[in-house]
């Protein structure tokens, strides 16, 4: 299950709360501390691991977990009477201010936990799309600290459907957690402008053993 990067970390609320317990306990049995040492090293019961093979997720929108986040000016909805040319729901990205009113572009975020991937691994990025003519879509890597993981890819729009279909070679950064993968971006495109996408779905292949 994704965790979203700008929740509370459960790890960090687990301190708080065994701080407030030190300040007001009388003493603290070896058992205890021994209990606190586990809790603090394991997070929240589960400890990200690197992936052992293919990864793959789905950015569908049926839950909580498959929707993209959206940023800057832009709203994302589901598109139940429109299907792309594969019989995939779809979602809209809809521009609530022209591209050239904004500071930076708007976008959305599929997020990943980076822990969970290897470095050197590269994603297959893959999903339907269409926008009116003039609009251009980005897509790319980009980490919650705002480096970029990958060389952006752009898709100007004809007002046709088409398939994206990008290999994206991951750059690795230590001490990164979070990778918007993709981060799908909208440039050029003016207010009330609709970009229609079916399910995103990223495969991320680990690099060969040695």
């Amino acid at each position: 299950m994704n965790i979203h990067p700008l929740r509370r970390d459960r790890q960090a609320e687990a301190c708080a709360r065994f701080g407030r317990w030190w300040t007001s306990a009388a003493y603290v049995t070896a058992f205890q501390f021994s209990l606190w040492l586990l809790l603090i090293t394991s997070g929240s019961g589960q400890v990200a691991t690197k992936q052992a093979g293919p990864m793959e997720k789905t950015w569908n929108f049926q839950d909580e977990a498959r929707t993209p986040d959206a940023w800057n000016g832009i709203s994302v909805s589901k598109n139940p009477e429109v299907r792309t040319p594969d019989g995939e729901s779809t979602f809209r990205m809809t521009a609530q201010v022209a591209s050239s009113e904004l500071e930076w572009p708007a976008f959305i975020n599929c997020w990943t936990n980076l822990r969970e991937v290897q470095p050197g691994s590269e994603a297959h990025v893959s999903f339907w799309l269409r926008g009116p003519k003039g609009t251009t879509v980005d897509v790319g890597a980009v980490s919650e600290r705002h480096f970029s993981l990958c060389e952006r890819r752009s898709l100007p729009q004809t007002g046709e459907w088409q398939k994206a279909d990008l290999v994206l070679p991951l750059r690795h950064q230590e001490g990164l957690r979070w990778v918007a993968l993709p981060r799908i971006t909208l440039r050029q495109a003016k207010a009330g402008e609709t970009i229609e996408i079916g399910p995103v779905h990223v495969n991320i292949i680990p690099p060969p053993r040695p």
